[in-house]
């Protein structure tokens, strides 16, 4: 979760945000086609993750993004058994 530093670093007042890993190669994908919900910032440039808005997002689209953040970054052996 971002804290009273981010958000005045990157000026994003008005919802609570969350820094979700993703692929980098998906990552403008992504954000193009979530309605708003996803975005970046210059900080994350060159980097595998968005910022998904929490007031705006579903809570399927949230369990999504969160599963594929964690299936991104986790070691083989536990992809393998979440796909078990």
């Amino acid at each position: 979760m971002w804290g009273e530093h981010e958000h005045g670093r990157d000026g994003v007042h008005d919802t609570e945000v969350l820094v979700v890993f993703c692929e980098l190669a998906w990552k403008e994908s992504l954000i193009g086609s979530s309605g708003g919900v996803l975005s970046t910032t210059s900080h994350y440039d060159g980097f595998g993750a968005v910022l998904v808005r929490l007031a705006d997002v579903t809570s399927d689209d949230l369990a999504a993004y969160l599963d594929e953040g964690y299936r991104d970054r986790a070691p083989t052996s536990l992809r393998k058994l979440l796909d078990a």
